[in-house]
């Protein structure tokens, strides 16, 4: 039986989420205040980089665009890359504002001088309709650019779920599970011939 030794990294309650990357070397953090930043640990080095969240500003009547917080985080297998989801609140140049999540991919690490990256951020989507939202992003555990993620539209009647899958390398989507009435938090299995999600029935 293999024996596994526990410690506290922090024993200072501040922390809303943490991801590790997949070889271990660094741990991604969201403090529990309200903040456009993700706060990288390198355990090699035992130091931190902070790294701020920003939105390209490319709908139209848009004047200001504004990264609340980020929520769920995922390294991409090589570690250079951490996927995100952020809330954001909009202006628009009409007067009134609204708020919707959408997906980035930070790059936190470069592999080739083994020091953190530049921060650069790219989109999933590069304009997102509104009163719809993607968040709750996840990697496949074999493919370095298979996802999956929930997907809302808000409607008059009510808002509609749904499960999509994407190749981030080609931009194809897939529908996995349609008219939810709920976030899915989808997560593959091993092979990934599986998707766990959350469900509800009316039992």
């Amino acid at each position: 039986t293999k024996v596994y030794e526990e410690f506290v990294l922090d024993p200072d309650p501040i922390y809303r989420n943490a991801v590790v990357s997949k070889d271990g070397r660094l741990l991604s953090v969201l403090f529990q205040q309200e903040e456009n930043k993700i706060h990288i640990f390198d355990f090699v080095k035992q130091v931190w980089k902070s790294f701020t969240l920003s939105n390209p500003t490319t709908s139209s009547g848009v004047t200001t665009s504004n990264v609340r917080y980020a929520d769920f985080m995922d390294f991409e297998p090589s570690g250079q890359y951490l996927m995100y989801d952020a809330l954001s609140k909009l202006d628009r140049s009409t007067g009134g504002s609204y708020e919707y999540w959408d997906i980035g991919f930070l790059r936190v690490w470069d592999r080739t001088t083994n020091v953190f990256g530049d921060g650069h951020i790219e989109k999933l989507f590069s304009d997102i309709p509104d009163n719809t939202s993607v968040g709750n992003p996840v990697f496949s555990k074999n493919s370095p650019y298979i996802i999956a993620f929930d997907y809302l539209e808000e409607g008059l009647f009510g808002n509609t779920f749904s499960i999509l899958g994407a190749n981030i390398e080609t931009g194809a989507l897939g529908e996995i599970a349609a008219n939810r009435d709920d976030t899915g938090y989808p997560n593959y299995s091993v092979n990934d011939q599986f998707i766990i999600y959350d469900g509800v029935d009316n039992s």
